[in-house]
């Protein structure tokens, strides 16, 4: 009985994809770059198209040149699109995990630091409130009786010091507000209130988003366009699926906005070209990835023989 694609690993994506290929790139005799593979699937048809495309200089998008693709490592396009559709996969099944430990985990913690802060800051205001009651008072009294001279000058000075603090204070409110509304954001980030299959279906389409870019040239639209029938045919080459139909339309839409205007300029679709990673983190160029994924390969390859790894999902790095 074929299993669910949303409930595939790694390693059961690309058996199904690459089958008995357990290196990072395409070596065996029945692989030949850019050539359709046989048997082949739904999105090696995908990928013919965009390869027509380009060689009758249709309009955008279409396939990147041999030459642009092999600059950024990728050696058949066919065995590209396949080798990223099993991340993807893999990608949506550790998100989905990892957001259920958050549900129970670390969505309370930041609740409770979110509440805390709020406690503290409604306090803080309460206190800036009785502050100020007592400067009116203070000032009204102060101009009606006013000090000698000497004691008039100790008394500005105070006065000063104390609007200063009050000042420091107000800050520190708005600071404890806004951390308050961070950890809110964050819970929701870790734990969306999205349904597992809306998590699994957002990973998937931002792994082929990351693919669709290097192939293309191209950021994913937002309304899908040949995009979608990219990411369809992805995941019907996974294996058949018989729960209701996919939004993917939506999905594309907000992966989309959230890559495109939510994430620091490091982590867009095209982050690789224009070699930017995170602050402080050096970042991996396409050559590095391949001679990981190689290594990786090999391990997986020798693990493959004893079935150490065959239910185990591995951290694979992005393609």
């Amino acid at each position: 009985m074929a299993r669910d694609p949303t409930k595939l690993d790694y390693l059961e994506a690309r058996r199904i994809l690459i089958p008995d290929d357990f290196t990072s790139s395409p070596t065996l005799k029945s692989w030949k770059p850019w050539t359709r593979p046989a048997p082949s699937k739904a999105i090696d048809r995908e990928i013919e198209k965009l390869i027509k495309r380009s060689i009758h200089g249709d309009p955008e998008p279409r396939m990147r040149a041999g030459d642009q693709l092999a600059s950024i490592g990728i050696v058949c396009p066919y065995w590209h699109a396949r080798h990223v559709t099993a991340v993807a996969a893999g990608e949506g099944v550790e998100r989905v995990g990892m957001s259920e430990i958050a549900r129970h985990v670390d969505a309370p913690r930041l609740k409770r630091q979110a509440e805390a802060a709020r406690e503290a800051a409604d306090k803080i205001s309460s206190y800036l409130e009785t502050l100020d009651a007592f400067w009116s008072v203070f000032s009204a009294e102060h101009r009606l009786f006013p000090a000698q001279r000497d004691d008039y000058t100790e008394i500005n000075s105070n006065s000063s010091k104390l609007s200063c603090y009050t000042d420091h204070i107000k800050i520190s409110e708005r600071l404890i507000r806004e951390l308050a509304e961070h950890h809110t954001k964050q819970k929701e980030l870790i734990a969306p209130s999205n349904a597992p299959g809306k998590l699994w279906e957002q990973a998937f389409v931002e792994g082929l988003g990351y693919a669709w870019r290097d192939l293309t040239g191209r950021n994913p639209p937002k309304n899908g366009g040949r995009f979608l029938d990219f990411v369809e045919a992805a995941f019907d080459s996974l294996g058949e699926w018989n729960g209701p139909a996919k939004s993917w339309t939506t999905q594309i839409n907000t992966v989309c906005n959230r890559v495109e205007k939510q994430r620091p300029e490091w982590d867009r679709w095209d982050r690789r070209e224009r070699g930017i990673g995170r602050p402080g983190e050096a970042v991996m160029s396409f050559s590095d990835v391949r001679e990981r994924w190689e290594r990786m390969g090999i391990r997986l390859r020798l693990a493959s023989t004893s079935d150490k790894l065959a239910t185990k999902p591995l951290p694979f790095p992005d393609p």
